[in-house]
């Protein structure tokens, strides 16, 4: 039974797809004015799993600095999960990502933020989209060299967030649906013997 739960949850996890929680199809801006810890807040409308942390990379060669430190915070600024981002690190879109331990986020509201160290950044983005199980609140950021949890913000970056920060995510199935998947593997299993 065992194995056949393995199996089940195996299942679930190569049916979703991991996304990115945001992109965005057009740049207009790419700036840097001194070190900022820059993100957004954001609502996980459906519980998901995080499994990289990535950073804006504009011009897809790498950072100038070398890396960025990302990391996630709830709303009292506790740190959740954070990791460097290296200019090695695997490029998708507009961010570099770097894997993380898989980080749960239940439903709620948490921040997002990365360091900007010499590199530029953007906002007021077009194109701009979320993952379903996901949806932006407002722009966030704070003046240090260091990653903070960022504290200024509230719908100054045109519609959008300070990027900055990006995560690679996958839902979380639901009880149930792990449920009906291990019946339904178990009636197979049954059925060939």
């Amino acid at each position: 039974m065992k194995k056949l739960a393995l199996i089940s949850l195996a299942a679930v996890a190569a049916s979703s797809a991991f996304g990115q929680a945001w992109e965005f199809s057009g740049i207009s801006i790419n700036y840097t004015n001194g070190y900022w810890s820059l993100g957004c807040q954001f609502d996980v409308l459906n519980p998901v799993s995080v499994y990289a942390l990535g950073s804006y990379d504009d011009n897809g060669d790498g950072f100038l600095s070398g890396s960025q430190d990302v990391g996630i915070f709830d709303m009292s600024s506790n740190l959740l999960a954070s990791t460097t981002v290296t200019s090695s690190d695997t490029l998708l879109g507009h961010f570099r990502y770097a894997s993380i331990t898989p980080l749960y986020l239940a439903a709620g509201r948490y921040m997002i933020a990365s360091t900007t160290g010499i590199d530029n950044y953007t906002w007021a983005t077009s194109g701009f989209y979320t993952d379903p199980n996901i949806a932006f609140v407002t722009d966030a950021y704070s003046a240090s060299a260091t990653l903070v949890a960022p504290t200024g913000g509230g719908g100054t970056a045109g519609g959008d967030g300070w990027w900055g920060p990006n995560m690679l995510i996958h839902p979380v199935p639901e009880p149930a649906s792990m449920a009906v998947l291990g019946l339904g593997l178990l009636a197979v299993v049954r059925r060939r013997k």
